[in-house]
């Protein structure tokens, strides 16, 4: 059957179904880009040990930064200091951070349900703890976790509290956070100005964020940069698609799983672009980092079929990408 659609056909359709898998690719748990720890570290082979070697505070600090793109390691360390904490309590900041780390690393294996009880957990030891300023990112893990499970609207009432209690506490983190998740709403529902301002007033900000007294969560800037490129994507504006993808593709964020994402999208926007030669370069890149990537998460390996299914149809390949896009059905029904 896939190889019966003609040229035309795939390219009146491509910029539809690109933006609806672009921006399925760029769900990911917001993982922290701030007190970000040595880049050596963050690749290491050994990290679970190099890291267990850390205060409390600095292993926190690892997690928040490799939960979305090592997400098997930031689970096995957040399980030690859970196993730490029973042993010897850790201070209750610490504590409420673990929390809210693990709620969005329950988001990267599917655990909806679950990431949604430690929320509201979360937010209760805040306000025992008199931490109100960690109630927004709590807000957020939980409405990630409705939008996940197609609760629009509980997805949508929750973004906007989120962001009313971050301008609140001024917590510039959770602004950006917030400005982000509801630019992803607004770019389902097509109001592009809407989601260009939220990000552009993201980006403005980022720097405050990332100096911030007490860190929380950050999503990387990367993930700003992506998403701004799946909206001007969105609106026909390809080259100033390709200008963020790029700018995300040499962001210190890209490593792990979003290098296979941004360079997958950076050939999805050079098919737009109609150079079949970058698409090609593009697609080698990302196949060369998979390789060397533990995707982990079923949803994410499933978006990572669906893009190369797209790219290979564009380069005769139509076994492969059949072969490639019943595999991603597969996971997608699962």
């Amino acid at each position: 059957m896939t190889m019966m659609l003609s040229k035309k056909s795939i390219e009146y359709n491509f910029s539809r179904i690109f933006a609806l898998i672009f921006g399925l690719t760029l769900y990911l748990a917001i993982s922290a880009a701030s007190a970000q720890p040595s880049q050596r570290l963050l690749l290491s082979d050994n990290i679970i040990a190099e890291t267990q070697q850390l205060s409390v505070r600095k292993q926190l600090d690892v997690i928040s930064n490799i939960n979305t793109q090592r997400s098997a390691d930031a689970k096995t360390l957040i399980d030690l200091l859970d196993q730490q904490h029973v042993q010897q309590p850790l201070a209750n900041i610490d504590l409420l951070r673990l929390t809210l780390l693990h709620c969005f690393n329950l988001l990267e294996f599917g655990e909806f349900n679950q990431a949604i009880s430690f929320a509201k957990q979360g937010e209760i030891n805040a306000r025992e703890f008199k931490y109100d300023t960690a109630r927004p990112y709590f807000i957020q893990c939980q409405a990630i976790a409705h939008q996940s499970l197609g609760n629009t609207l509980q997805e949508q009432q929750l973004t906007e509290e989120a962001l009313r209690l971050a301008k609140r506490y001024s917590e510039k983190q959770a602004i950006v956070n917030s400005l982000y998740a509801r630019s992803r709403q607004n770019t389902s529902l097509e109001n592009y100005n809407s989601a260009i301002e939220d990000l552009r007033f993201a980006l403005d900000i980022y720097g405050e964020a990332q100096s911030q007294f007490q860190h929380w969560y950050l999503l990387p800037i990367s993930y700003i940069q992506s998403e701004i490129s799946n909206v001007f994507f969105s609106m026909g504006e390809y080259e100033e698609a390709l200008h963020f993808s790029e700018l995300a593709y040499k962001d210190i964020s890209f490593f792990g799983k979003i290098k296979s994402t941004v360079t997958l999208n950076l050939a999805l926007i050079h098919i737009a672009l109609n150079d079949k030669a970058k698409v090609l370069y593009f697609l080698n890149k990302a196949e060369d980092f998979s390789k060397n990537i533990n995707i982990g998460s079923e949803r994410d390996l499933a978006n990572q079929y669906a893009l190369l299914a797209i790219i290979h149809l564009y380069v005769d390949d139509y076994d492969i990408a059949e072969k490639l896009a019943l595999s991603s059905i597969e996971l997608f029904t699962k």
